[in-house]
């Protein structure tokens, strides 16, 4: 909370020292972009207020980099009408691909496309490194503190809490892997959990406290929605560290 909080204050500073432009070469091209760091990857999008008026691009230390008007994003939206979008992870996405940080990109099937010239196979050090941080990973104390955000985010709202369901928590344990497979609704073997269990799903990744993570939900309007819905009474959630360092969550919803 401490780094989100030093995020909003770097925000109120940096409009003395930011160059609005205009994207290019990425889906941004033709929009309003304000950069404020052209060399950090940003690695979430999210907004200070509701309803949303403005899209802040964060660091990984929870720093500002930039922003996009939300009437930009709501362009955006009318062009990517499904609905499966996740606009804190894509549009910062979108802003490094802007700002030529093109490490990684997200292709339309959610899966991470290197963009880095192919490398012949050789040991990886930081691999077996990568794992043993994954298997140290602590998860239970993290997704029980996003448990209790969520709720304190529904009784704010004049909602009931929704009860910690095991099952629920099985099944998000279940799909935290397979997000680091295939990132998305849809799951590997081509089902989603909403006509599977017939329960509403909510799902992040880079969100490295159960702060961040909530706060990129409530952000959402989809995932908002979900989060204050007066039908739902129990839940579960599960995070996991991937090999690749990135931390993924889910969040699951019943009626």
């Amino acid at each position: 909370m401490k780094k989100f909080l030093r995020a909003m204050i770097l925000a109120a500073l940096f409009a003395a020292c930011t160059v609005t432009a205009y994207a290019s070469s990425s889906e941004l091209e033709g929009y309003p972009v304000t950069v404020s760091d052209w060399d950090t990857p940003a690695v979430f999008a999210a907004g200070k207020d509701w309803p949303i008026t403005t899209w802040y691009l964060y660091a990984g230390d929870g720093s500002v980099l930039g922003s996009i008007p939300n009437q930009t994003v709501m362009e955006l939206s009318r062009q990517h009408p499904s609905g499966s979008i996740q606009w804190e992870t894509w549009l910062a996405e979108a802003f490094n691909e802007y700002r030529q940080i093109n490490d990684t990109m997200q292709t339309d099937e959610d899966c991470i496309v290197q963009e880095t010239e192919p490398v012949k196979p050789q040991p990886n050090p930081e691999l077996p490194e990568g794992k043993a941080q994954a298997e140290k990973f602590d998860a239970e104390p993290l997704t029980l503190e996003a448990f209790g955000l969520i709720n304190e985010a529904r009784t704010e709202n004049g909602l009931h809490e929704v009860v910690l369901d095991e099952e629920a928590m099985e099944l998000a344990k279940m799909r935290v892997p397979e997000l680091e497979e295939r990132y998305g609704h849809t799951r590997p073997d081509g089902t989603r959990m909403s006509q599977t269990y017939r329960c509403a799903e909510i799902i992040n990744r880079r969100a490295s406290t159960p702060q961040i993570a909530v706060e990129s939900w409530l952000d959402s309007p989809a995932h908002r929605e979900i989060i204050l819905d007066e039908r739902y009474h129990s839940a579960g959630v599960a995070c996991r560290k991937g090999a690749d360092g990135v931390t993924y969550w889910c969040m699951l919803f019943y009626k």
